[in-house]
C-alpha cells in the first residue's frame, strides 16, 4: 500500500548510489554473481537482441550489472519512488529504462521477454507464490525466469539464527507501521549498532561499507511489510507445478569467487521444451561442428 511504498522502498533505495556497493557487493561482484544467475540455459546469453525484464530494479545498481553481463536493453520496474531522485544517475545509458510500478499491475505484453529477472523482491509481496506466478506471464515461451528470495534453511543453521528469525516476525510488521518519526529513530539506533559490528566483524568489502549501508541493510530487514521465507523444497515444486525444468545457482562457484557463503535461494526455470533444443543448438554450434569436421 501507499504507507509501505512511502517507508519501505522510498527510504530504503533513496540511500544506495549505483558506483559504490549495494548489499556489500561491488559493481564486479555484482556483474559476476549476475553472470551466475544467467549461466543457464546453454547459450542464452549469446542470443542477439535479448529481451530483458527486471522485476524489482531498486536503485537501478543491479539494472546497470544487468545491461553489462547481457548487453541488452533493460526494462525495470519497481514500486519505489526513490527512483524519481535516482533517474539521473541512468540518464547517460539509453539502455536502461526504468519507471514505477507494482508487479501485480505491469502495462506489458504476455510472453515478450527473453529474460524475466527479479532479486529479493517477490518475498516482500503479500504472496511469493502469487508473485512467481505474475511476472511468470511475461516469459517467452523459449526464455528464462530467475528469481532470488529468502531461503528458510538460512534461518535454521543455528539457535541464535533461529531466534534473530522470530524476532523480525514479531517486530517487523510492528515496526513497518510505525509512524515515520519513529520507525526512522528505530532504525538510526539499530544502524548504528549495525555499523559498528560490520566495520569490526567484517562481510563483503568492509572497508567499502558506509554508514548509509547499515541503514539501507536494516531499512531491508526491519521495515517491510512482508518478508517470506520459502524452503528450497516449496521453490523446486513450485517451479515443477508451474511447468519449469529448474536449476539451482552453483554455491561452490559463488563461495570460491566471494569467499562468503551464498545465502538465499537463486532458481532459474525455462520450459522442458526450450531446454532440449537449446541444448541441441548448443551441441551441434558452428564451433563445435567444425570441430568435429576437423577430427
Amino acid at each position: 500500500g501507499r504507507t509501505e511504498q512511502r517507508d519501505f522502498s522510498h527510504s530504503e533505495w533513496s540511500l544506495i548510489d549505483l558506483d559504490v556497493i549495494s548489499f556489500g557487493l561491488t559493481p564486479q561482484q555484482r556483474d559476476f554473481f549476475i553472470s551466475l544467475e544467467l549461466d543457464w540455459p546453454p547459450g542464452i546469453l549469446e542470443r542477439n537482441k535479448l529481451r530483458v525484464l527486471e522485476v524489482g530494479c531498486g536503485s537501478g545498481f543491479e539494472s546497470e550489472s544487468l545491461y553489462r553481463v547481457t548487453r541488452s536493453p533493460i526494462l525495470g520496474f519497481d514500486l519505489n519512488l526513490a527512483l524519481l531522485q535516482k533517474g539521473h544517475l541512468l540518464a547517460d545509458n539509453p539502455f536502461i529504462n526504468n519507471s514505477i510500478c507494482s508487479l501485480y499491475r505491469l502495462p506489458l505484453r504476455p510472453k515478450s521477454f527473453d529474460i524475466v529477472y527479479s532479486s529479493g523482491v517477490l518475498h516482500h509481496t503479500y504472496s511469493t507464490v502469487e508473485g512467481l506466478k505474475e511476472i511468470l506471464k511475461f516469459r517467452r515461451d523459449d526464455g528464462l525466469i530467475y528469481v532470488w528470495v529468502y531461503a528458510r534453511e538460512d534461518s535454521d543453521y543455528s539457535l541464535r539464527a533461529r531466534a534473530q528469525w522470530l524476532l523480525e516476525d514479531i517486530f517487523r510488521p510492528r515496526i513497518a507501521r510505525l509512524p515515520q518519526f519513529w520507525q526512522n529513530l528505530v532504525v538510526e539506533f539499530l544502524a548504528r549498532r549495525h555499523y559498528r559490528m560490520y566495520k569490526r566483524a567484517g562481510g563483503y568489502n568492509p572497508d567499502k561499507w558506509r554508514y548509509k549501508d547499515s541503514q539501507h541493510f536494516i531499512r531491508d530487514l526491519w521495515t517491510p511489510l512482508f518478508a517470506h521465507r520459502q524452503s528450497f523444497n516449496e521453490m523446486i515444486r513450485l517451479f515443477l507445478d508451474l511447468g519449469m525444468e529448474y536449476r539451482l545457482i552453483d554455491p561452490k562457484k559463488y563461495f570460491d569467487h566471494m569467499h562468503w557463503p551464498l545465502i538465499g535461494i537463486g532458481i532459474r526455470g525455462v520450459d522442458p521444451r526450450s531446454l532440449r533444443e537449446s541444448s541441441d543448438k548448443h551441441r551441434t554450434s558452428p564451433a563445435m561442428a567444425d570441430s568435429s569436421a576437423e577430427k
